[in-house]
């Protein structure tokens, strides 16, 4: 054939109907354009979420608008293509925008709610006893160590730490924030927080019991409780001590803390010194952790939260494998992170390189490790993944690449030109009045995608002059 259009021809010969499109409606802001984002839940169950420029958000569903909502961010002012960077759990999608980290929940078939990305946990909650009182906040009662300690004991301003560990409606068990153990409730007891000489012999107490003084623990009982979990330490270095199910006191024995299970406490890894906010641009999950790259302030740096935790961000003070890490590419000039993908490795697209992340053992501070996969950068757009392989937009010139596992031994990944034989369809491209210019030069002849499945493994482009 000299020409074939809307057709595909198989390995076997034949010339099949290519699928087509179908209108559904007009778009939210006609004038100015969408972002259209795949909210897919299921095989079986998926929508298409639309931001538009003028703010609206909606959902479609098989081919009609099932909810209405306003994106708490303005779309407008991320207009670069590839600028919204998103990855998804079930019914969570995370969504970062090169500003403040969202999320969308689906809380309903035709509902979705927006909400900024919080690092909060739960606070602990109090316990229902017999009769429906309540128990007070826990204070310390027996505490004569505090005031003479014996000979040869160690002396610590110590500090002592309760959390509450909850099960909610969805059967996921969790552990709440940790409250300070602040009150004393017997008089002439010394001051919190002096020299304690702690051990068999010289015990501390800490109660729950109604006599004590003290307001009510904060927190309601939405949760499932399931026990306690008790901490001590000095300054903000701490660590587990013990545990209790329904015991109203703990009796801390000396016991040397486990100091590689510290208090669990809020931290937000977007805050730095002096009140600075450093936002990423790009997110992905891997290995049961929520990563970020491509911050403003650390533009070559990873994020990665606790394993199972998405809201942790905690360092401890003796490392363990499942804590927060973040990690430097050591790139030989500068770069920034464009975007991630979870693959075998955790594929890391710069504006100069791709590198992959992870070997042979889950991430942990001791098996952090980066390979360059190739020099040729990546643009701002999302890159696709398409079956095992990874297609992304080049920075520099018209083509398009893909990341594929290599077949040559000893090598993870090889980077190839998926464009060498269609090259007319990426050169020569007029974006003049288009919206593809980008302050951060990461245009490419690409301003969108999405890859069809079935039946022909198909890839949508739109083309930076709109074809």
């Amino acid at each position: 054939l000299r020409r074939l259009r809307d057709f595909v021809v198989t390995q076997a010969g034949n010339a099949m109907t290519r699928p087509g499109t179908v209108y559904c409606g007009a778009a939210a802001d006609s004038t100015m354009g969408s972002w259209l984002l795949p909210f897919v839940v299921s095989d079986s169950d998926g929508y298409v979420i639309e931001l538009s420029w003028s703010g609206a958000a909606r959902a479609w569903r098989n081919g009609a608008v099932v909810w209405t909502g306003t994106a708490p961010f303005v779309v407008a002012g991320v207009r670069a293509p590839g600028a919204i960077q998103f990855t998804q759990s079930g019914d969570l999608m995370t969504i970062a925008n090169r500003g403040r980290v969202y999320e969308l929940r689906r809380t309903s078939d035709t509902t979705f709610v927006f909400s900024v990305m919080a690092f909060t946990r739960a606070a602990p909650q109090f316990v229902a006893l017999p009769g429906t009182t309540k128990t007070t906040v826990p204070g310390i009662i027996n505490t004569g160590s505090l005031v003479s300690p014996s000979a040869g004991a160690p002396v610590r301003k110590w500090r002592w730490w309760v959390s509450t560990v909850m099960r909610d409606s969805n059967g996921r068990t969790f552990e709440s924030a940790a409250h300070e153990v602040t009150e004393t409730l017997s008089p002439g007891i010394g001051v919190y927080g002096g020299s304690a000489a702690l051990g068999p012999d010289r015990p501390i107490t800490i109660t729950r019991r109604t006599s004590g003084v003290g307001t009510m623990w904060a927190g309601t009982v939405t949760y499932e409780t399931k026990g306690f979990n008790w901490y001590r330490g000095v300054g903000d270095y701490s660590g587990f001590i013990g545990h209790t199910t329904t015991e109203l006191d703990f009796i801390d024995d000396g016991t040397e803390p486990d100091y590689t299970l510290p208090h669990p406490r809020e931290v937000d890894p977007f805050s730095l010194p002096g009140g600075v906010t450093d936002y990423p641009s790009s997110v992905a999950y891997f290995e049961n952790r929520l990563t970020f790259g491509g911050t403003l302030y650390r533009p070559a740096s990873l994020l990665l939260s606790e394993t199972d935790n998405y809201i942790g961000w905690q360092v401890p003070a003796v490392p363990v494998p499942s804590q927060a890490l973040e990690m430097e590419l050591a790139v030989r000039k500068r770069e920034r992170i464009r975007s991630l993908a979870a693959l075998q490795r955790l594929l890391v697209l710069t504006d100069a390189g791709v590198w992959a992340i992870g070997g042979g053992e889950p991430l942990s501070p001791t098996s952090l490790s980066a390979r360059l996969v190739s020099e040729v950068g990546a643009a701002w757009m999302r890159p696709l993944m398409v079956g095992s392989d990874l297609l992304y937009v080049r920075t520099k010139g018209w083509g398009l690449r893909a990341v594929r596992q290599s077949s040559n031994a000893g090598e993870l990944f090889g980077s190839i030109d998926i464009s060498q034989h269609a090259q007319h369809l990426f050169k020569n491209i007029d974006t003049a009045g288009s919206l593809a210019v980008d302050a951060d030069n990461g245009v490419g002849p690409i301003t969108d995608w999405c890859w069809q499945e079935d039946p022909w493994n198909l890839v949508w482009a739109v083309r930076a002059d709109g074809k």
